[in-house]
């Protein structure tokens, strides 16, 4: 199964894991979005690096929605993984 965990810092939960089970619960939120697709929400979310920041997340967020055009779908999608991921938010 496709893992990814974050680095353990104090100011942050303990560890959390994102896997393809909750992006498939992120896809079950969002596919009846207007531009709703997987492929970018599995790709960014399963590529962040474990000695990423939060910051640093939110901010290569920021710049791939502008370069590639995503819809505010995918946007929140991606947000709610990484906040999931580094916040343990539920999704």
């Amino acid at each position: 199964m496709d893992t990814i965990k974050t680095q353990s810092i104090p100011y942050y939960n303990p560890i959390k894991e994102l896997t393809v089970h909750a992006i498939d619960l992120l896809e079950q939120k969002h596919f009846k979005k207007k531009g709703w697709k997987r492929l970018p929400v599995e790709n960014f979310l399963l590529s962040i690096d474990t000695e990423m920041k939060y910051s640093d997340c939110c901010a290569n967020l920021t710049r791939d929605a502008q370069m590639y055009k995503w819809k505010s779908s995918i946007v929140t999608a991606i947000r709610q993984g990484i906040d999931h991921l580094f916040h343990g938010n539920k999704i």
